[in-house]
């Protein structure tokens, strides 16, 4: 047993039990119901599995993803990352006019449970080799509340990611995994020690 988990494992005293849900609703209500404290599941009698939950019910959470001022910050890092218009027609310039009122309209749409997203655009962009890359792209609204949504989540989601992990991660790329690939190669194949 590693030193991380004897620690854990010292701390269960202060911690709850996740109870067993028969639905997707008991499970919402609970958590709607309950700050999100340490938590854990039994996986097995002799295993203990730890959830580290921030301290937040899901409705705040979803609060914070729709107030006015992550949204207009979401639109400036969709704004940053340009692109193109969706199935809509409307392009990030056509968005940014009279942008408070459409982040206002955004956010009540969200909070009223009436906002749906829009199908997605499919492009084609030519490679070098003269085959196809195909991209689906979203209309401005729906980028901008997944962006919004990104913001909030990731920083709760990476700390329960592996190191190795490098998909989908800020800061993270398929040349950093190589190169983390190549470290533990040769650290690893090293005869000295591989003789150990």
């Amino acid at each position: 047993m590693d030193g991380k988990k004897i620690i854990l494992e010292r701390e269960v005293n202060n911690m709850k039990k996740i109870p067993k849900f028969t639905s997707d609703d008991e499970s919402a209500k609970f958590w709607d119901t309950h700050g999100f404290e340490d938590y854990y599941r039994d996986s097995k009698e002799s295993d203990i599995s730890f959830i580290k939950r921030p301290k937040k019910t899901l409705m705040s959470l979803f609060e914070d993803i729709c107030s006015y001022n992550n949204l207009l910050l979401a639109f400036d890092r969709v704004e940053e990352n340009a692109g193109t218009h969706g199935v809509d027609n409307i392009t990030i310039e056509d968005f940014s006019v009279n942008l408070q009122n459409k982040i206002f309209d955004l956010r009540k749409d969200l909070l009223n449970g009436t906002y749906y997203p829009s199908a997605l655009r499919k492009a084609g962009i030519p490679k070098p080799n003269g085959k196809i890359r195909w991209l689906a792209i979203p209309i401005v609204k729906d980028r901008i509340i997944q962006t919004s949504a990104a913001m909030k989540l990731s920083p709760i989601l990476d700390v329960e990611f592996e190191e190795c992990s490098f998909a989908y991660r800020k800061n993270r790329s398929v040349q950093k995994a190589i190169y983390k690939i190549i470290e533990l190669r040769d650290k690893y194949s090293n005869r000295a020690y591989l003789n150990r």
